[in-house]
This record gives C-alpha cells, sequence and structure tokens, in this order.
C-alpha cells in the first residue's frame, strides 16, 4: 500500500473520529449508541485496511460495513434536519430495514463488487427524491443545503466507490448533524 492510500485511510479515520463527534447530542440514547458502533466498525476497517493484506471474504464484510456504517448515519441525519413530528427513531430504522437486508444480500451474491454501488446509488437517488420533496416546506437555508449536500454525497458514494466519496460523506454527515444541532 502507498503512502498516499495510508495517509488516505488515516484521514477518512479522522473523519469517522469528527463524525463520531457530531452523534452526541442525539436523542434516545440508543440511537446514539448506535451509530457511534457503526462509526466504530468503520474505524476499524480504515485501520485494517491501512495495515494489513485482506483477503476477498474480508472485502465482504468491509463492504457490508462500509455501506451500512455510511447510510444509516444518513438516514437519521436526514430525519433530524427535517423534524417532523409523526417520525420516530424507532420508524426510521424500521424504513431503512428494506436497505439493510439488500446490502446484507447484496454483500453475499457472487456481483457483491458491482451490485452494492448500486444500491448504494438507489440510496442516494431516494435521499434526493425525499429532499426534493421537502425543500421547499423547509424555512432554514442551512438545513436545505445540508439536505442536498448529504443527497449528493451519497450519490458520488454510489457511483465512485471511492476512499474520497468515503470522506465526502462523512463530512456531509457531520455538516448535516452539526447543522440539525444548531437551528
Amino acid at each position: 500500500m502507498s503512502p498516499l492510500d495510508v495517509f488516505l485511510l488515516g484521514l477518512a479515520s479522522g473523519l469517522t473520529i469528527l463524525t463520531i463527534t457530531a452523534y452526541r447530542r442525539l436523542s434516545p440514547r440508543w440511537l446514539r449508541w448506535l451509530l457511534i458502533v457503526m462509526a466504530l466498525l468503520l474505524l476499524s476497517g480504515y485501520a485494517t485496511l491501512a495495515h494489513v493484506t485482506v483477503d476477498e471474504s474480508w472485502l465482504r464484510w468491509w463492504r457490508l460495513i462500509r455501506s451500512v456504517g455510511l447510510t444509516l448515519p444518513g438516514v437519521f441525519a436526514v430525519d433530524q434536519l427535517i423534524r417532523h413530528p409523526a417520525v420516530t427513531p424507532k420508524k426510521v430504522l424500521r424504513w431503512y430495514s428494506p436497505w439493510f437486508i439488500a446490502y446484507g444480500i447484496m454483500s453475499f451474491t457472487p456481483w457483491w463488487r458491482w451490485t452494492t454501488p448500486v444500491v448504494t446509488s438507489g440510496f442516494g437517488l431516494v435521499l434526493l427524491w425525499i429532499s426534493g420533496m421537502v425543500i421547499r416546506k423547509l424555512p432554514d437555508r442551512r438545513i436545505r443545503l445540508a439536505l442536498i449536500s448529504l443527497s449528493l454525497a451519497y450519490l458520488v458514494m454510489g457511483l465512485s466507490g471511492l476512499l474520497l466519496a468515503d470522506m465526502l460523506v462523512l463530512l456531509a454527515l457531520w455538516s448535516a448533524y452539526e447543522t440539525s444541532a444548531t437551528s
């Protein structure tokens, strides 16, 4: 692994830690801990990639952890930004469950290398659709910007699958959680 790759994995790890700091204000407690555990799994994957040569079976698990670890916080970030009174974190988790099942199935098929990015792109399109539906109804310009940047970051992640896209998503997540806390 080249020094640039190690540097980028270290940078992604730092952005993951930055995102963990944004979870500190979340309520209920189980949601905060769920997102922290997902981020720690993501962090451990980046650290492993930086130090160990991995085989294909580990890469399948990593693809599952990466996909869920980056998309699950996005669903809750949208919920935190929109703050609809009828939507609870448990409902959001139920709405996310088909994506979790899809990622689980896709990670263990022979076509896992190209199906997982397709599912992630679909996830980004759904977030963009939801953002487009509610964006005119939201009063704060910062919330609208956070929703659009989050949706676009997921589209980039699905289309590229590169480490830089992960970092873009992590920055968008951090920005969305910080925006929801200050607005």
